[in-house]
């Protein structure tokens, strides 16, 4: 962490390490700190999927729906992926978007098939609209 902090004041526009220290600050839950790193690697790469998807997640994880919701969109318009997809679901799923929710965890059961996490999901959402 350490390394990263000196790294930021040489190379402030450095993403990579904005990044990594988003990362660390996301894993112990130090969420504002983490969306601050976020935001600031945001405005030298606004195209970065992981950065939106990180972001995504903590929303998502501090009941911002919407913002998550937003933020996965934004990650999948760059990079579409069956984890995206899945967490946009999960997403739309807490702010009571079922339909929207089951069109998108299909797209990522569509992506990876085999993924157990996805499937689950599609699972419990198909047997919620039964």
């Amino acid at each position: 962490y350490e390394v990263l902090v000196f790294v930021n004041k040489l190379k402030p526009d450095d993403v990579e390490s904005r990044m990594m220290r988003a990362e660390c600050f996301y894993r112990t839950g130090k969420y504002l700190d983490a969306l601050y790193e976020i935001n600031r690697a945001l405005e030298y790469n606004n195209r970065d999927h992981l950065l939106h998807y990180l972001k995504g997640k903590i929303y998502l994880e501090t009941g911002y729906f919407r913002l998550a919701v937003s933020e996965f969109k934004i990650a999948i318009s760059i990079s579409p992926s069956a984890e995206y997809y899945y967490y946009l679901a999960l997403a739309e799923y807490m702010n009571k978007e079922y339909d929207k929710a089951m069109n998108d965890i299909s797209k990522a059961i569509s992506i990876d098939p085999n993924n157990h996490k996805i499937k689950e999901f599609y699972e419990s959402l198909k047997n919620m609209n039964k």
